[in-house]
């Protein structure tokens, strides 16, 4: 049977929860910014094992609620039928709540936001490519899977 301090204590774990996926958003970030592919990856297999980890903190939660008899009551709901001596500190953590998960959103969509750029940036290069080489398929490289460099002349691509 759980208790509401356990609800506390388990919100203020899942605060950390996010702090530490913003960091993980922000190496991201900086490894998109500074077009870092290993650490980009790195990253993204992190984020994996958070995702797993929070599935875990989803069904805690889910068991935590349905033993306090909260189970589909939003937060606001609960701090208005929360004992009176429980409403500050699940009000303040509610609040420390809110910012963690804003600040791992705004993270987030700044590295999104940088990464489809740089995915932008990639297609319209290899567009570039395309046209430059003239090559119908849009393929910059030989059948036998060789870059062919824009303007690269030799004797199989020579136009006579």
């Amino acid at each position: 049977m759980y208790h509401v301090d356990d609800f506390i204590a388990f919100i203020k774990e899942l605060i950390q929860f996010f702090d530490e996926l913003t960091q993980v958003e922000k190496t991201k970030l900086q490894a998109a910014i500074n077009n870092d592919i290993p650490s980009l990856e790195d990253c993204m297999k992190k984020e994996q094992v958070e995702l797993l980890k929070f599935r875990g903190l989803e069904k805690r939660r889910q068991t935590i609620l349905s033993s306090l008899g909260w189970e589909n009551k939003t937060f606001s709901e609960i701090l208005e039928t929360a004992e009176a001596t429980y409403k500050e500190d699940l009000s303040a953590t509610y609040i420390k709540l809110n910012s963690a998960v804003k600040l791992y959103r705004d993270t987030f969509d700044s590295a999104k936001n940088v990464i489809e750029l740089n995915l932008h940036t990639i297609d319209k290069t290899l567009a570039q490519l395309k046209h430059q080489n003239g090559d119908g398929n849009g393929s910059i490289y030989t059948p036998d899977r060789q870059f062919t460099p824009p303007g690269a002349t030799g004797f199989t691509n020579r136009k006579i």
